[in-house]
């Protein structure tokens, strides 16, 4: 199959995550959509349903056409109204690490998951029909959640001629967190999913690596890259007080910015800078967690929060800050792993700090130094007196010159860009043979 064999025919993407709804996990499903739409007739996206009021303006929805599929939320289990996910407080309940182990462990996931039964069974059959009546060769699902996969597994059943692609935004079961049950039957059932489809990929090895221990597939690489325009966000205005910026989760505590915390802290205590010119920034869902680290730490004074905002607010949030700071781990057998808020603070073109819970990521570190993206340090071995420094430096940068002159290498944008993925993606695509 050439790349002119796709433009006459037509790819259904099964992506529960895809804008408007305001997640990290939507931009690579729509950046790999409106690349297929370059070569394939008509691109379908099937995923929930979604109100036309939360629509956002800056997403071109006449590029596709949807199927809308209903997907009531379980978190209503709980008694809270539908969110983004659980927060740092109620994943320590009892109750929720019991739900949260159920969910993600089959058959449980069907029934609780995102998406649901209800939505994979409308899922199927939309989807099923519309196979029949358009000339749809192609699907493409993505996890997470499980539920797309799971369609996907169905409709390739009924339709053995189409190709599949099922891609992995993270691994379904952790080696970090163990949050599941019965790990033989999960491992059973991703090893058939991933013995189903006829492409295998994530965006980075290191995830690659933890799928090839579920099955012998290759696994293609199908590379991020910034989920918005670094040129418009180098033109945002930079904040008039030197900003330190966190936009995401605090998960389970792996996520621990206590080593910035504590550097801060015993620099206003040495009065080496003072309260009216440094803000400590949060966005995200777990306030109440944050706004916790920074009165032990006492940079309450300091600390803004904005709590859960939508991704153009995080985006401008972080172009406009001096340091964002990056949260994230490693594991021996799970290295490497550029998680999407990587890519979202590239795409700022500010300076980064990298605390990696875990392991030495000798593979992270090698980047951040190519493209002088800024600093690595690690959960397990604090050095405060070299954050100190680090961020002096900077912190002197702005008082010179009233802003902030870092300069990420922009050869990092040639490495990491959706033209490159999606010209890999369909010479994979070319690679596997069409059995119509």
């Amino acid at each position: 199959m050439t790349t002119d064999d796709t433009r006459h025919r037509n790819i259904l993407f099964l992506a529960y995550f895809f804008p408007p709804i305001q997640t990290i996990g939507v931009w690579r499903n729509y950046f790999l959509a409106c690349g297929a739409k370059k070569s394939f007739a008509k691109v379908f996206v099937s995923g929930r349903r979604i109100e036309e009021s939360s629509r956002d303006d800056k997403v071109n929805y006449e590029t596709f056409h949807y199927l809308s599929n209903p997907a009531p939320d379980y978190r209503f289990l709980l008694g809270g109204k539908q969110k983004p996910g659980f927060s740092e407080g109620s994943k320590k309940n009892v109750i929720s690490k019991f739900l949260i182990r159920l969910i993600n462990s089959f058959p449980f996931n069907i029934f609780l998951g995102e998406g649901g039964i209800i939505y994979i069974l409308s899922s199927v059959w939309k989807a099923h029909h519309l196979i029949r009546e358009e000339n749809i060769s192609h699907i493409y699902s993505s996890f997470r959640p499980m539920s797309d996969h799971l369609v996907a597994w169905c409709l390739k059943s009924l339709h053995r001629e189409l190709i599949w692609t099922a891609d992995f935004r993270d691994l379904p079961f952790d080696p970090l967190y163990r949050q599941y049950f019965w790990f033989g039957f999960q491992r059973w059932v991703l090893s058939g999913i991933l013995r189903k489809a006829d492409i295998v990929s994530t965006f980075h090895e290191g995830i690659g690596y933890g799928l090839r221990q579920f099955s012998d597939k290759e696994i293609t690489i199908l590379e991020n890259g910034p989920f918005q325009d670094f040129t418009k966000a180098r033109n945002v205005e930079q904040n008039p007080i030197f900003t330190i910026q966190y936009t995401g989760s605090l998960f389970q505590d792996e996520r621990n910015p206590a080593i910035l915390m504590q550097a801060l802290g015993e620099l206003l205590e040495e009065k080496i800078i003072s309260q009216g010119e440094i803000w400590l920034n949060y966005a995200g869902k777990d306030s109440a967690k944050w706004a916790s680290l920074a009165q032990q730490h006492r940079l309450s004074d300091v600390s803004v929060n904005n709590g859960l905002v939508s991704h153009e607010q995080a985006s401008v949030l972080q172009a406009s800050a001096h340091l964002n700071l990056l949260l994230t781990s490693s594991h021996p057998e799970y290295q490497g792993i550029l998680t999407g808020k990587f890519f979202e603070y590239i795409a700022a073109g500010r300076p980064i700090l990298c605390i990696i819970n875990g392991c030495r990521d000798q593979s992270v570190e090698r980047l951040f130094d190519k493209y002088h993206l800024g600093m690595v340090m690690y959960l397990d071995e604090p050095n405060p007196g070299v954050l100190k420094d680090f961020l002096m430096k900077l912190l002197d940068d702005f008082r010179q010159n009233g802003k902030l002159n870092w300069q990420v290498d922009e050869k990092i944008y040639e490495e990491f860009n959706w033209q490159r993925t999606m010209e890999k993606w369909l010479e994979k695509l070319s690679s596997v043979k069409f059995n119509a």
